[in-house]
């Protein structure tokens, strides 16, 4: 993957950004998706943990994000320090402003049951970077989907 600026992570960190009405500073972001398709070597390198990273370092100011890392959460936050890795969904919702799926496997839609995540949050808001939920389901669930309509990879 190419990671100069219009690569897929950057442009899927700018369009959330341009979502959040163009800053994300001070807000808490909890992104899910990082651990769910590893490169080679390692979480380092996941798409989804350079748009979460992207959004952390953002140059107007970054976003406190919480990135859901089911195994080895420690040792992945000491490789990203500007990301507080966390084993579960449900600890990386609690505080949330917004939730931001960027990963474009399906089966996230399987994955997820809007009902239990509006047990674990006050946010009733996610983006979904490629469009894999169901955004009915979601809707009538009470909450906001925003699809950034990205291509799936």
């Amino acid at each position: 993957m190419n990671e100069k600026d219009g690569s897929p992570p950057d442009h899927v960190a700018e369009l959330f950004v341009e979502f959040m009405g163009g800053t994300v500073q001070d807000y808490n972001v909890a992104v899910l998706g990082p651990a769910s398709a590893l490169a080679p070597n390692g979480i380092g390198t996941s798409p989804a943990v350079m748009v979460a990273s992207a959004l952390a370092l953002h140059p107007e100011g970054g976003a406190f994000v919480r990135a859901v890392v089911p195994q080895g959460a420690e040792s992945h936050g000491s490789a990203h320090p500007e990301l507080e890795c966390v084993p579960t969904v449900e600890q990386a919702v609690e505080e949330a402003d917004v939730v931001l799926l960027a990963a474009a496997e399906r089966g996230w839609d399987r994955r997820l049951d809007p009902n239990q995540l509006s047990k674990w949050t006050s946010t009733r808001t996610i983006v979904d970077a490629y469009g894999v939920l169901d955004a009915e389901l979601w809707s009538a669930a009470g909450w906001k989907v925003h699809n950034l309509s990205l291509p799936q990879g």
